[in-house]
């Protein structure tokens, strides 16, 4: 697994060490060190990385069907209503609230 990095250790880390290279996530933006050896990966975790398949998954599968305006707006309404299943970590909520 990567190395999330926050911030403000991105500079510090480049500037100790000249094999390890920083990235950033295209999914949820953290970056993270690249692997010295092997192929680079493209994200900071399996999460996002099963996130991304499923994403472009459903955006393929979408495009080829044609909606009538009620439909789309009905669909649209699911998609929302499944983005607010996602599961926000608990620390997440109790800040938000503050």
């Amino acid at each position: 697994m990567c190395n999330i990095l926050n911030d403000e250790n991105i500079e510090i880390q480049q500037k100790n060490s000249f094999s390890t290279k920083t990235l950033k996530c295209p999914v949820c933006g953290n970056f993270y060190y690249k692997n010295k050896k092997g192929r680079t990966k493209e994200y900071c975790s399996n999460n996002c990385q099963e996130f991304n398949k499923f994403k472009e998954a459903m955006v393929k599968r979408m495009r080829n069907i044609d909606f009538k305006l009620d439909e789309a707006i009905l669909i649209r309404r699911e998609l929302w209503g499944y983005a607010n299943i996602a599961k926000l970590p608990t620390n997440y909520r109790n800040n938000k609230r503050k």
